[in-house]
C-alpha cells in the first residue's frame, strides 16, 4: 500500500450561520488529499455544499 495524503483543516466556524469560504473547497480540490478532516465545521448547508463539491469523496459528518 502506498502513502496516504491527509488534509486536516480547522475551518474555525464560530456558528452554523457562517458559510464555509469558497477557498476552502478550492484548496481541498487543489491538494487532492485521500482523507479530509474538517475541524470546527458546522451547519447542514455547509455539509451539503461539501457533498455537492467533493463528489469524488465519501463525505460523512456529525
Amino acid at each position: 500500500m502506498g502513502d496516504l495524503k491527509v488534509l486536516e483543516w480547522n475551518v474555525n466556524q464560530y456558528s452554523s450561520s457562517k458559510d464555509v469560504p469558497e477557498y476552502v473547497i478550492n484548496e481541498i480540490v487543489r491538494k487532492n488529499p485521500d482523507i479530509i478532516v474538517l475541524v470546527e465545521f458546522k451547519g447542514i448547508n455547509n455539509a451539503k455544499l461539501m457533498e455537492e463539491n467533493l463528489l469524488d469523496y465519501y463525505v460523512t459528518y456529525y
